[in-house]
């Protein structure tokens, strides 16, 4: 069953109950992580909280003088999302009550090997998704910039929360005795495996 609204009494402006669930299953999702960055006209405030076996955690962020409010949530084996809300006027408008619903991701993975086809463990895989910034005062995204995975002994790696629907990764690769990539590059883009290659696990990323 979908969980129901926490039912709230006497609970001072500015904080928050957040109620995280599968997207999937509409379930509570427990032990996801919640990191606040809050923007204020003084130093900017950051903790993390972790969501109770209902998946509800809250936390204070204030009104008055706050600016930005980042919240991202993450949690093995789901998306990782950001929901951020930003001051119009003079106020920020903070809800008493969030429900966020947290989708499931899929995998992809390759082999990162040498130009003598020899794998190369311990390189670090950098990925990227890109998404089209919302426009509205109350923003949800995905959460995926510079996320890195290392290889095992075989070169071999894998990235489990990619979004679903998604054609299209970003990625480049660093290690201590080979030509770092600076910059990223998408799937099927200059020598880049395909797309359908990395959901496969047959993407090769070759280093110089």
């Amino acid at each position: 069953n979908e969980p129901e609204k926490p039912v709230v009494t006497a609970k001072k402006e500015g904080v928050i109950d957040f109620l995280v669930v599968s997207e999937q299953t509409r379930k509570p999702v427990a032990g996801a992580k919640v990191h606040v960055h809050i923007q204020r006209e003084g130093p900017d405030e950051k903790f993390d909280v972790i969501t109770d076996g209902n998946g509800l955690c809250m936390f204070d962020v204030g009104s008055l003088d706050t600016r930005y409010i980042s919240i991202e949530v993450s949690k093995d084996k789901f998306v990782p999302m950001q929901v951020y809300f930003q001051r119009e006027g003079k106020l920020i408008e903070v809800p008493g009550y969030y429900r966020l619903e947290l989708p499931k991701g899929i995998s992809i993975g390759g082999h990162v090997e040498n130009e003598q086809a020899e794998a190369i463990a311990g390189a670090t895989v950098s990925i990227m998704v890109r998404t089209e910034r919302p426009d509205e005062r109350e923003q949800v995204r995905t959460n995926l910039h510079d996320r890195e995975v290392q290889t095992d002994a075989n070169g071999f790696w894998r990235f489990d929360i990619l979004p679903q629907g998604v054609g299209k990764v970003y990625t480049k690769f660093s290690h201590p005795d080979y030509v770092d990539e600076i910059h990223y590059r998408g799937s099927g883009e200059r020598g880049r495996p395909s797309f359908e290659k990395f959901r496969n696990m047959e993407a090769v990323l070759v280093m110089e």
